[in-house]
């Protein structure tokens, strides 16, 4: 893991741009502030880059409460998006996306705040 800091505040993007420019692994991952990552988060989500390379492995996020901190797991069929007015909700997975997965754990092709992706694929995006 390498640090980067940039002489004044850049944003979320310009932040995330930088550091693509230095990595130098296989594999870049993006993690937002708000997120905390949990035992056994990563392994998954390299195997699947590693079975296709063109992958963008997202992760279920559990939440963790604004008013109590009380920590609760996310539901496997649960998917992160934005409202129009751009507040992050938990959708339900819908059943003709649920019906074509044979696991919890295969991918949704979906994507939210927290990414790891195939450098190589990131350079040619």
């Amino acid at each position: 893991m390498k640090l980067v800091r940039t002489a004044k505040r850049e944003g979320l993007i310009r932040a995330r741009l930088l550091g693509a420019k230095v990595a130098q692994g296989e594999v870049i991952s993006f993690v937002d502030a708000h997120c905390e990552a949990n035992v056994g988060w990563l392994e998954p989500l390299l195997e699947r880059i590693k079975n296709d390379r063109t992958t963008v492995a997202v992760p279920v996020i559990d939440m963790i409460s604004s008013t109590s901190f009380a920590y609760a797991s996310t539901r496997y069929n649960a998917i992160g998006g934005f409202s129009w007015d751009m507040q992050f909700m938990w959708y339900t997975l819908p059943d003709e996306r649920r019906r074509l997965q044979n696991d919890s754990t295969q991918p949704v092709r979906y994507l939210k705040c927290c990414i790891r992706i195939n450098l190589l694929l990131w350079n040619c995006i």
